[in-house]
């Protein structure tokens, strides 16, 4: 399922190849047609919708034209794909709790595997950052190889927010690999 968001000038049309058999009209300036066409160009829907109506269509369409039948300007946002959408409210409070206490730290890796994160229960989230001009860092678990570690190339970065309390390990594809290490905790 995606969203699309169309701003359709007066008496025209814009089409999205999309493959699908669930169209919705989140949001619309005015009523549009919709039309939609299967891998053949026929029409297997037709037909006029209003915010909020939904249809699930029993043959799969592969492009969807909106029609804006208007003297106006129309923006509009539709759900395309498979499946359905259910609208549901949530109310009531959500508290969002931070980390207390930010860590730092800098650690070399060579081409052996190597711990680079302790476990520790109360860590909530971490940055490594490969600062090497030119090797990847492999990051994984402690088993991590170059064949199943997460490769991280020269300069780049991940985020692993909500993290898992275990270690984290790395090997890298030279020796001398700085990494750079920012972890949140409790």
């Amino acid at each position: 399922m995606r969203d699309y968001s169309r701003t359709i000038t007066a008496n025209s049309s814009v089409s999205a190849g999309v493959i699908g058999n669930f169209i919705k009209l989140k949001d619309s300036t005015s009523t549009v047609r919709i039309v939609a066409e299967n891998k053949d160009g026929r029409e297997v829907a037709n037909l006029r919708m209003s915010v909020g109506t939904s249809i699930r269509i029993s043959e799969q369409y592969q492009r969807v034209r909106i029609e804006n039948e208007t003297g106006s300007p129309v923006t509009c946002d539709l759900i395309l794909g498979y499946g359905d959408v259910q609208d549901s409210e949530l109310s009531g409070t959500i508290t969002q709790s931070r980390g207390t206490r930010i860590e730092n730290a800098v650690d070399t890796v060579n081409t052996t595997s190597k711990k680079i994160l302790n476990s520790d229960s109360t860590r909530r989230s971490f940055v490594l950052l490969n600062t090497d001009a030119a090797n990847v860092l492999y990051v994984g678990g402690s088993g991590v190889t170059a064949a199943n570690g997460l490769p991280l190339v020269a300069g780049q970065s991940i985020v692993l927010d909500h993290s898992p309390s275990g270690e984290v390990w790395a090997i890298g594809s030279a020796a001398g690999i700085v990494v750079k290490i920012l972890s949140e905790h409790d």
